[in-house]
């Protein structure tokens, strides 16, 4: 018994050693991805290229984030979802859950989808009421702006926004800065263009504010989907299983992060607020992770394991909306991002079919695979 008790607490040890690591990599990763196109801004000089260029440049990143949905897709139908499935009719055999006459891990997944779909709507509430209450000084607006008007239209915050707002727009029109335009304004006024009078006083600090908090309301709606995706790896329940996740999270946040640092460089947003821009966006997916340990760590082992299936089915559910509202929409048209989803996909299908993962629980009543939570609910 006491050898037993100790591979259980070495084991224990082992899942929150490998979830604190991924914490750590994850959030310095995204960091960097964050940072870099800063650096190449200068190197490529980004901010003078073309039309054309910039748009090759939006395409290639469009399809590394469709790379990175593919492998979500894999990963929430060939292993969340089994796990979650695997889980609860786990906790209905012990008796710590009810049978339920329907298929729970389905019924949680759609859950979290509603959750989601629910945060969006409120953040979109706020941002619309911001938006009227700031007055329109330039004619001209942001990416991050761009990408709020276009997701109060499509119903969702989604990063082909943020992808596609610099190609579609030229240079010559985009506004310098969520906020950096005030900052070049002398005493008195300013002609934008030749045609545009901005106010002083303020209404001008107001505009700041506001279009400050316009930014960072977008990079922190695309944050909450990071913060589930971080929930995911946190609530799993082996090492093995928390590398696995890890790895598929990784692969669409750092294209994400990637993809926010190029819009901060071309909007020339202000260094501080980039700074905070990165830094929030890299830290919320670790959150999730810690959040999941505390969870899982929670009480005894049979009590905290039921909150902890519950979440990961609506984590399941949150992932769900990211991969369909975020990032398959359907601005995502064209055969190479179709290609690069497939990629993605079938990278994570060969993964686990090579490495033969599964989601089996051992206690002492012996291994339960896939096909128990399956029949279980099947005789009900």
């Amino acid at each position: 018994l006491r050898h037993e008790d100790e591979d259980i607490h070495e084991g224990v040890d082992g899942i929150i050693v490998a979830k604190a690591t991924a914490m750590v990599i994850l959030f310095l990763a995204s960091l960097l991805f964050g940072l870099i196109p800063f650096k190449l801004a200068k190197w490529c000089n980004w901010i003078d290229q073309d039309t054309g260029r910039k748009s090759k440049t939006g395409k290639t990143i469009g399809a590394l984030l469709c790379f990175g949905g593919g492998v979500l897709l894999a990963t929430t139908f060939l292993h969340l979802l089994p796990e979650v499935g695997d889980n609860i009719g786990h906790l209905e055999e012990q008796g710590l859950l009810p049978t339920f006459p329907f298929h729970a891990a389905e019924f949680l997944m759609c859950l979290g989808f509603f959750l989601m779909c629910l945060i969006e709507e409120i953040i979109h509430m706020y941002l619309r009421r911001s938006q009227r209450r700031c007055t329109p000084a330039v004619a001209t607006e942001t990416a991050f702006e761009r990408a709020s008007r276009r997701s109060f239209r499509n119903g969702s915050i989604s990063t082909a926004d943020l992808v596609s707002s610099n190609d579609s727009i030229p240079q010559k029109h985009q506004m310098t800065g969520l906020d950096s335009v005030h900052a070049q304004i002398p005493a008195g006024h300013t002609h934008l263009h030749g045609h545009t009078h901005l106010p002083q006083g303020s209404t001008e600090s107001e505009d700041i504010i506001v279009s400050s908090l316009r930014g960072l309301l977008v990079v922190l709606a695309l944050s909450v989907h990071e913060l589930f995706e971080g929930l995911a790896v946190g609530l799993e329940s082996s090492a093995s299983n928390v590398w696995y996740m890890f790895g598929a999270v990784a692969a669409h946040k750092l294209v994400l992060a990637f993809c926010v640092g190029v819009e901060l460089v071309v909007t020339h947003t202000r260094t501080y607020l980039a700074a905070i821009y990165v830094v929030t966006f890299a830290a919320v997916s670790p959150i999730g992770i810690g959040i999941g340990i505390g969870v899982s760590a929670a009480g005894d082992a049979a009590s905290s394991s039921v909150p902890a299936a519950i979440l990961q089915g609506l984590a399941t559910g949150t992932l769900l909306y990211v991969i369909f509202f975020e990032i398959l929409s359907k601005d995502r048209s064209g055969f190479i991002r179709y290609l690069a989803t497939l990629i993605g996909f079938a990278l994570m299908f060969g993964l686990q079919f090579l490495t033969g993962h599964d989601h089996s629980h051992t206690d002492d009543n012996g291994a339960h695979g896939h096909s128990h939570s399956r029949s279980a609910r099947a005789t009900t």
